[in-house]
């Protein structure tokens, strides 16, 4: 099968590796689509995580796909079934000497009925190490399905903020991320939702798809308004900063949700945390499953227009162009 191997230092190839085996509580899933993570997968590239990864390693994390096959112990998985979080070479292990970046950019990949590991006592300390492999309702169609890990990653970290209907938020950044955090926050009653950046385009884009009330270009002259909290999905410690000492409410929070240089260093957002309220929000993404199933059936929220650009596995390179580029707010490898 053919899939897209990076080795962290700043190089992305296509090649051919052998279908995974799956044991017995794994099913074997032919992959639907796998979309860029636009911020983690070019630090993943450049080899700027916050963690290593193996040289190469099969890269790709936002994965969807239909179960094909299942191990002879799995019981709550069948073919046809539809799940998302789907990796060819899980964390921590190799598959044809390659390392895991999720891997979710291949022809194939696995997943694990965890479900059937617990019932029979297989997990140590009833842990699931991967509850985010989960399945897709089968009323929820695909194309709703392709933006659903970023989704639940976002609802799941919007829910950390405390109190959002008739509180004003500053979200700083109009990637996805961004434009997702809107979204959710209109959705559930903010009474005003302003998205910032620094190009133009984003914006534009944010206000005409209803994703925020209003704009704000960072360009050094745009005096911001106070508003409750700053969520910062830039990854920029100095427009945190700046943003936090300039836009805040006196009793106003700021909430980190990016990927900043340096963050696993101990005390990395002390010097913050002591000049405001301060709360990290990492997504725990299995516990928000349900809640944008409902929401996606009752229509509350559209994603949609956020999957910007499409590519074949061959197309590769153009796909990753867009991504470097900038070129696409969320770019897909569609697998045929």
């Amino acid at each position: 099968m053919k899939a897209l191997l990076t080795n962290n230092k700043g190089r992305l190839w296509l090649a051919d590796v052998t279908v995974p085996a799956i044991g017995d509580y794994e099913c074997l899933v032919k992959m639907e689509a796998c979309l860029f993570c636009h911020t983690t997968d070019q630090h993943i590239v450049d080899g700027t995580f916050v963690c290593g990864f193996q040289d190469p390693s099969i890269l790709g994390h936002e994965s969807v796909g239909i179960v094909e096959k299942t191990g002879a112990k799995v019981r709550h998985l069948k073919p046809g079934d539809r799940v998302l979080r789907v990796y060819s070479v899980y964390p921590g292990q190799k598959h044809d000497d390659c390392g895991s970046a999720w891997g979710g950019f291949a022809e194939y990949g696995k997943v694990t009925d965890w479900q059937a590991m617990l019932d029979d006592g297989k997990l140590e300390g009833g842990k699931v190490p991967m509850p985010y492999m989960q399945k897709v309702p089968a009323d929820i169609p695909f194309e709703k399905s392709l933006l659903m890990i970023p989704m639940k990653e976002i609802y799941s970290a919007s829910r950390k903020v405390g109190e959002i209907k008739g509180r004003s938020f500053l979200v700083a950044g109009a990637g996805v991320t961004g434009c997702m955090f809107g979204m959710f926050l209109k959705a559930d009653g903010a009474a005003r939702v302003t998205l910032a950046a620094r190009r133009r385009d984003p914006l534009e884009f944010a206000l005409r798809h209803k994703v925020a009330d209003d704009t704000l270009l960072l360009d050094g002259t745009s005096q911001p308004a106070t508003y409750d909290t700053l969520i910062d999905t830039t990854g920029s410690m100095e427009t945190m900063r700046k943003l936090a000492d300039s836009a805040l409410k006196p009793a106003g929070q700021v909430c980190s949700y990016a990927v900043y240089d340096g963050m696993s260093k101990p005390g990395f957002f002390d010097g913050l945390a002591a000049q405001h309220k301060f709360q990290r929000i990492d997504p725990a993404e299995a516990t928000a499953h349900d809640a944008v199933c409902e929401r996606l059936r009752n229509g509350s929220i559209d994603a949609s227009p956020f999957l910007t650009a499409r590519f074949g596995i061959n197309d590769w390179e153009k796909a990753w162009a867009s991504v470097r580029n900038r070129t696409s707010l969320k770019t897909a490898i569609m697998f045929g």
